[in-house]
């Protein structure tokens, strides 16, 4: 039955694979999002990530004991050390920020990541960027300024935590990219979670609160939504093209706009849908960009 069953999966198009792959990463972004606005009341967000990190580390130790990671030349060291500070404070604001704001405000900031990474990539990989991509990002950034509508008071404390995790992931990204040619997927896990519970562990033991059973569970299910949602992720990458799948990852808006709605009584306003809709076209426009400079490239050679 269960070769059946693999038979079948492999029999499906690559690209029906990574879609199906990136609608689990969805689910379970969701499925994380509403544990950690529903835990994030009474206990502390720091907390939070260190369940979340503790428990990927367990679920993950198999894979990084199989891999033999021993040690790492002291300039690598310094590379791991600058992206595990990276996602960390990433992490950090991200979660206080879906806390602080609807789940749904939250999610449509998040998408400015692929904005920054852009910026990033020019300003700190030297890549080439050109007037089409630039233009599709800073449409983007304007996006985020109709979300927002940013008064005399400035932006609110939530939105800026959204918009710093999504320039500390952004960066995070890019220092992933830099590794991952000469660093195993088992190296960077290790020292992203064995770095992250080294310095969470102290600023917990200060600031922590002992969970109940029922906040155990939420945390249990934190830390098993990051697991599924980063090995899902992988494999729609691997099975999919990257323009069959970027699209599907945008369904994190109305999925965890239901969550909202259903578990918290939020209710997103339209500037939400509006700016978040300039976001995704913006993005969604910039990756058209790219794949149609790719083929030109391609036909050209």
């Amino acid at each position: 039955m269960i070769g059946q069953w693999r038979q079948a999966w492999s029999a499906l198009p690559g690209n029906v694979r990574g879609a199906l792959w990136s609608m689990i990463n969805v689910l379970t972004f969701a499925v994380s999002t509403a544990a950690i606005k529903a835990v994030g009341g009474r206990i502390p967000v720091v907390e939070i990530v260190l369940f979340s990190v503790a428990g990927q580390l367990v679920i993950l130790s198999p894979r990084i004991l199989r891999a033999h990671v021993t040690s790492l030349a002291p300039r690598v060291m310094g590379l791991h050390l600058l992206r595990v500070f990276l996602l960390l404070g990433g992490m950090l604001t991200g979660f206080q920020a879906v806390v602080d704001l609807p789940v749904a405000e939250a999610t449509a900031l998040s998408f400015t990541k692929s904005l920054f990474l852009t910026v990033a990539a020019a300003l700190i990989l030297a890549e080439r960027v050109g007037r089409g991509r630039w233009s599709c990002t800073l449409l983007g950034f304007a996006g985020v300024l109709v979300m927002l509508r940013p008064d005399a008071e400035g932006v609110s404390w939530g939105a800026s935590l959204a918009i710093v995790s999504a320039g500390a992931a952004a960066l995070g990204a890019l220092m992933t990219r830099v590794l991952a040619p000469t660093q195993t997927a088992a190296t960077l896990m290790f020292w992203q979670t064995s770095i992250t519970l080294i310095v969470l562990a102290p600023w917990v033991a200060t600031v922590g609160v002992m969970p109940d059973a029922a906040e155990f569970g939420y945390l249990a299910v934190i830390a098993g939504s990051g697991v599924i949602g980063n090995l899902s992720n992988i494999f729609a990458l691997r099975d999919g093209e990257a323009s069959a799948i970027a699209p599907i990852e945008y369904l994190r808006l109305p999925t965890t706009a239901l969550v909202g709605f259903y578990m918290f009584a939020e209710v997103p306003t339209l500037w939400t849908w509006i700016g978040a809709a300039i976001i995704v076209a913006s993005t969604l426009a910039a990756l058209r960009i790219e794949l149609n400079a790719a083929r030109r490239g391609l036909r050209a050679g």
